[in-house]
């Protein structure tokens, strides 16, 4: 299995959960490597956003070609139909998308961070997973 990433990011909107575009990698980008028992990457994008990606490009193959020319890769994004579901219920369903390279079936995961709890737990975006991350509501220009 060749083990190469060449993934191209991909550019995402702002939402009004997140002021800014953001892929929070949790893992593998703290020390610019996969973790040895880890195949794939960890990124987490606005509810909001990864929906509107699903909604216009899930099941989309995407090819990318390195500026030298040697590099050609394509890639598929799969992104689960229950992604609408922010809560971990049995744990099984906690991966809303992959960006899949499918020439060896490498990938990134992705899931969705949202604010669930707005009334008990303001400002506070969460995934499946249960991490939290607090939110500023000051204005950041």
């Amino acid at each position: 299995m060749d083990s190469s990433w060449h993934a191209p990011w991909m550019v995402v909107e702002r939402s009004s959960q997140c002021p800014r575009p953001q892929w929070n990698h949790q893992q593998s980008l703290k020390s610019l490597q996969i973790l040895p028992w880890d195949w794939d990457l960890d990124v987490q994008m606005s509810a909001d956003t990864l929906t509107m990606i699903g909604d216009r490009y899930n099941m989309t193959r995407h090819k990318y070609v390195s500026k030298d020319g040697l590099v050609e890769r394509e890639y598929l994004l799969d992104v689960n139909p229950w992604i609408w579901q922010r809560v971990r219920g049995d744990g099984m369903n906690v991966i809303d998308a992959r960006w899949v390279d499918v020439r060896n079936g490498l990938y990134i995961d992705i899931t969705g961070i949202a604010e669930t709890q707005p009334d008990s737990m303001p400002n506070i975006l969460n995934c499946k997973n249960y991490h939290r991350y607090h939110v500023s509501t000051r204005n950041t220009r």
